[in-house]
């Protein structure tokens, strides 16, 4: 926070960012904090009139297409109260390759003053021709996660373990949820451990295939997002 910031403060802000990093890292809270900063408003930022906000997650999002012409058309537009737009674009991995070529130009050239962030969970995730436009901020784990979270070390571990262990340790996790909404948000989190210790096994190499995992990470958001069973769901994305 400190470097956007200091960017920000001394009037060196590029037009388009790309928060990379794992989930639970702090990209969209630390977005919408300088959003806040960037428009010079005090109350909750989604009450903002030139603050936008693009979550293809939430269940009743439109499709990604109609989403970013809707956000193409926002940002097209004057500002209303503040110096520029302030818009935010969560899990870009999650968009179609239509809706991101329809990305493009608006991030090449915005109108005015305006900053735009997207966020994604790998860099790898987000096509080359958004990554070329924007400028890059690395997000690490929160370190009492990254060191201190036994589902972290279990499911690390599990990696060289048989299938049908890691198919018992799943089990385990969902063993006690009754809920459909409890299971998924336990599956929401044991995404975010496992996008964690591949994040670390790929910076120390001991990722078997980083595309793989990518894959597997981008099919298991997609089937939670339409309504797959989560303990299936997870049972999926262990056999990476």
């Amino acid at each position: 926070m400190e470097y956007l910031a200091a960017m920000s403060a001394e009037g060196r802000m590029a037009h388009a960012y790309l928060f990379v990093g794992p989930r639970g890292a702090g990209k969209s809270a630390v977005a919408r904090t300088w959003a806040g900063e960037l428009l010079r408003h005090k109350g909750p930022i989604h009450t903002h009139p030139d603050y936008y906000e693009l979550d293809p997650t939430l269940p009743d999002a439109p499709e990604p297409i109609e989403a970013v012409r809707a956000f193409v058309h926002f940002m097209s537009e004057k500002p209303l109260l503040a110096a520029r737009k302030v818009a935010l674009i969560r899990r870009v991995e999650l968009l179609t390759p239509a809706s991101c070529d329809a990305l493009l130009k608006t991030l090449e050239e915005p109108a005015g003053e305006s900053v735009m962030i997207l966020t994604v969970s790998h860099r790898d995730l987000a096509p080359v021709t958004i990554r070329s436009r924007c400028q890059e901020v690395i997000f690490s784990p929160a370190p009492n996660e990254e060191s201190h979270d036994e589902r972290d070390a279990a499911l690390d571990a599990l990696r060289s373990a048989t299938p049908s262990a890691r198919l018992r340790w799943v089990g385990a996790q969902f063993k006690t949820l009754r809920e459909t909404e409890e299971k998924r948000a336990l599956a929401q989190e044991l995404v975010g451990v496992f996008e964690r210790v591949m994040h670390e096994a790929c910076h120390t190499e001991r990722a078997p295939d980083g595309r793989a995992c990518i894959r597997a990470l981008r099919d298991t958001c997609y089937a939670l997002d339409h309504n797959v069973s989560p303990q299936l769901a997870i049972e999926q994305l262990m056999f990476v």
